[in-house]
């Protein structure tokens, strides 16, 4: 598989969005801080915020994680940890839009 395949596929296919939890230098504001159960501290930072969103919403904080979402955030297929392999990966983002366009 040429790895610009999967690129193409995200460009023309997908609105990328990249939680990055290990972000501590953005503080959040006031109203948007609170206390999450899963990291056990508040989520005062990007970091804590998305790293709480990822936990909750998708049960999951390894890191890469990929959610293949709808427009409702709701996954489209089985969210997926590290895919190393190009043609698995490029396997998996075809099935992301086939499920999307199937709804």
């Amino acid at each position: 598989m040429d790895r610009s395949s999967g690129a193409q596929i995200i460009k023309e296919e997908y609105v990328l969005i990249q939680l990055y939890v290990d972000e501590r230098n953005i503080k959040m504001p006031k109203e948007k801080v609170h206390y999450s159960e899963v990291l056990r501290t508040n989520t005062d930072d990007l970091g804590r915020w998305n790293g709480d969103f990822q936990a909750t919403k998708y049960v999951s904080n390894s890191q890469p994680f990929y959610v293949l979402a709808g427009h409702d955030l709701n996954p489209l297929v089985k969210p997926q940890g590290a895919i190393f392999d190009a043609t698995e990966y490029l396997a998996y983002l075809k099935s992301g839009v086939e499920s999307f366009h199937k709804k």
